[in-house]
């Protein structure tokens, strides 16, 4: 089957396009200019450059394809840069729903989100708009109304990892939202649902007829309280955290006045819904998947331990460092832009043969985590990650390399354990010391393959992977 996704770049779209080519279908992908990186397969993916206005885009990623899914999504509008609730969740379904008729398209599959209603919130309501327009179509419809949706960010911002970010990382107690006065009794209950969970309902929808036409509530196998997920949160990234109750109308009402600054850490929308609680039965789940969802679970959040440079990566303080401080002729450079980092220039083996680009000073302790992972584009070439201690080696600052290869005009996922790094002095490599992850005081980028010629790296994503947790005891 050719399937045509929208929000095929997003946390659960991508899911979904990896669920897709598991089962062996062709996907056809609307994405945005200049998130191409974001294409987890490239490969793979037939992908067509537009936006949700562009009727001519969207006529054409889902022309030749069986069947639709629709899976864009916000939380907060921004109505400065074009991006609000009845943009994405409404007009850009609607204009999907009439491409895929006009394209002779019969099957479509929408994600929309548990308790949307009219009247409701402006998301709550675009979402059910959406809904009642899929559902009254003369498209064999499918709607899916998943609770709040965790699993491996990718790079990208989901539940569990806003969550320790927001409450769990920082040096203050977390907040335990309840509705009402009383915290025993108003407790704010959540259904999370694993994000592979989620794709594999929607990729099993396609084929499944007995699902045509109909609305489904997809929620995880708990239903847990805020205070409960705080405090698994806080379990799978190895931390303890004080946890203050705190009851959500006040947070509402500081919204009313506050939540129109870019800052403020939700919308009233956001604390009204969240008030609602978000529940669903887990039989639904596992009936469309046919097995039992995964839970939210320290083990199945180990994910959060990872640290995540990505978003930070503006502040690394990058600068760059050629083979001219040795007299050679090589040159490097790098720009930061639309999420990626950019390290290009040209080698010259004649005096050196390399350019690199490295951080600032830092201060990083990694000894809770188990190697590097870098999302990259290449160019074919070979290229080294670095890193810097304070290690010394008869007096010299030494440092520690580990290569990794790059595909032509591909972006791939490339894993990088710590005991792959070697110890060197001016590339001259060393019996020792071993690399000590809990003093890393810098990171960096070289090329030094001993080609001649031009280069370009693009760097999307870059993360330290947490050591798998010990649940034995």
């Amino acid at each position: 089957m050719r399937v045509a996704i929208i929000g095929g770049t997003g946390f659960v779209g991508s899911y979904i396009v990896d669920e897709l080519l598991r089962q062996g279908h062709d996907v056809s992908a609307l994405v945005r200019e200049g998130s191409e990186h974001k294409v987890r397969q490239p490969d793979l993916t037939h992908v067509v450059s537009g936006d949700l206005d562009d009727t001519s885009s969207i006529g054409e990623v889902v022309r030749g394809c069986d069947a639709v899914i629709y899976c864009v999504g916000i939380l907060r509008e921004f109505p400065r840069k074009g991006i609000t609730f009845e943009t994405t969740q409404y007009y850009g379904v609607a204009r999907t729903v009439e491409a895929a008729l006009s394209n002779g398209v019969k099957r479509f599959v929408l994600m929309s989100a548990n308790g949307v209603k009219i009247p409701g919130t402006r998301y709550q309501e675009t979402k059910q708009r959406a809904e009642d327009l899929v559902l009254a179509s003369d498209l064999n419809a499918t709607v899916f109304r998943p609770s709040v949706v965790f699993g491996d960010p990718r790079g990208r911002m989901e539940f569990a990892t806003q969550l320790f970010r927001d409450m769990v990382d920082k040096p203050i107690p977390a907040v335990g939202f309840f509705s009402g006065l009383n915290p025993t009794k108003g407790a704010i209950l959540m259904s999370p649902v694993h994000v592979e969970d989620t794709a594999r309902a929607f990729v099993n929808a396609l084929t499944d007829t007995s699902t045509v036409g109909k609305s489904y509530d997809l929620g995880g196998p708990d239903i847990l309280s805020w205070t409960e997920i705080i405090q698994r949160v806080a379990t799978a990234a190895g931390r303890k955290k004080w946890i203050i109750p705190f009851p959500i109308g006040v947070m509402k009402l500081a919204a009313t006045f506050l939540d129109w600054l870019p800052f403020f850490p939700a919308t009233r929308d956001q604390l009204t819904m969240l008030a609602e609680g978000n529940t669903a039965a887990p039989e639904v789940i596992e009936s469309l998947i046919g097995s039992a969802p995964v839970a939210f679970s320290p083990e199945h959040l180990a994910y959060l331990g990872d640290t995540d440079f990505t978003l930070d990566s503006a502040d690394l303080g990058w600068y760059v460092l050629n083979d001219n401080v040795m007299g050679g002729r090589s040159n490097g450079d790098f720009d930061q832009a639309q999420g990626e980092l950019r390290f290009t220039g040209n080698t010259n083996t004649n005096g050196g043969g390399f350019s690199s680009i490295r951080t600032k000073a830092l201060q990083l302790d990694l000894s809770d985590h188990s190697g590097v992972q870098l999302r990259v584009h290449g160019d074919g070439r070979r290229y080294t990650w670095r890193l810097s201690t304070a290690a010394s080696s008869r007096g010299r600052q030494i440092s520690y390399w580990a290569d990794f290869e790059t595909r032509e005009g591909e972006w791939i996922t490339v894993t990088i354990p710590f005991d792959r790094f070697i110890p060197r002095f001016r590339g001259v490599q060393l019996d020792g010391p071993a690399l000590d992850t809990e003093q890393i005081t810098g990171m960096g980028i070289m090329i030094y393959d001993k080609q001649d010629g031009p280069f370009e790296l693009r760097l999307s994503s870059m993360q330290a992977l947490r050591r798998a947790p010990d649940l034995s005891q």
